[in-house]
């Protein structure tokens, strides 16, 4: 029992004590499997705006948000804005939502948590925006109207930059 404690308030301790990822942290580097089994290493931002979403599809809030940012992603490619999806979640409800849904977009899976724990992620839906020399700029917890004017006019004046 006393060994059990010590542990819980070791994991307790390093929960507290780790740093925030924030404005100016340069992107983490991961590599994850996409729901073709495809390896991807997500490290090279420079050149483009990203977004980096962790989403879930047990995550009400995820999937209102989740269509709208698909959209968002296809309209503003050209104008070089890269978004990169990431589903805390398992293959099999990945590939199941999206098949259901019928939404089109490489989903990298993150069964495991390793990488909202690279990222720090404590909140789904969270969205961090990375610039193109690879620094976070903005991260978002919560569902974003990516629909919405405002941030509209936010992501065009980013890729303006």
């Amino acid at each position: 029992m006393g060994l059990l404690i010590k542990l819980a308030a070791l994991v307790l301790f390093s929960l507290s004590s780790a740093p925030t990822f924030g404005q100016g942290s340069s992107a983490a580097t991961i590599y994850l499997k996409d729901t073709q089994g495809k390896t991807h290493a997500i490290r090279h931002f420079a050149g483009k705006l990203s977004i980096v979403h962790f989403w879930a599809t047990w995550c009400s809030s995820c999937l209102t948000e989740l269509p709208q940012l698909i959209n968002v992603a296809e309209e503003m490619k050209e104008q070089g804005l890269s978004v990169i999806f990431i589903a805390a979640d398992s293959l099999d409800a990945t590939q199941e939502y999206m098949r259901k849904e019928k939404l089109q977009a490489t989903m990298l899976i993150d069964q495991y948590g390793k990488a909202m724990h690279d990222y720090k992620i404590q909140a789904l839906p969270t969205s961090i925006f990375i610039d193109a020399k690879g620094n976070v700029i903005d991260t978002q917890r919560g569902r974003i109207d990516w629909n919405s004017e405002v941030v509209s006019t936010r992501l065009k004046s980013l890729l303006a930059e």
